[in-house]
C-alpha cells in the first residue's frame, strides 16, 4: 500500500507507506510500515519494522542507513 511518494527505491510485499511520506533512493523490506510525513534518502528498512510518524532519516551524499528496528 502506497499512499505517499516513492523516488528510485524498492517497496517488498506487504510493505506500507502512509500518507505525506517521501521515499528516495531506499529499499524497504517486506511487510514494513511507513508512517505519515517520514522522509527517507538512501535508507533501508528491515523486514517487519514499524516507523513512527514524521521520522527523517538518512541523506543524499551521506552513506546508507539501516533501520534495524521499530522507532
Amino acid at each position: 500500500v502506497v499512499n505517499g511518494t516513492v523516488e528510485h527505491s524498492i517497496m517488498g510485499t506487504a510493505a506500507s507507506l502512509e500518507e505525506g511520506s517521501v521515499i528516495k533512493d531506499s529499499i524497504i523490506l517486506p511487510n514494513a510500515v511507513i508512517g505519515k510525513n517520514c522522509r527517507f534518502t538512501r535508507v533501508i528498512v528491515n523486514e517487519g519494522v514499524t516507523i513512527s510518524d514524521g521520522t527523517e532519516a538518512g541523506n543524499e551524499n551521506g552513506p546508507i542507513t539501516v533501520i534495524g528496528q521499530s522507532i
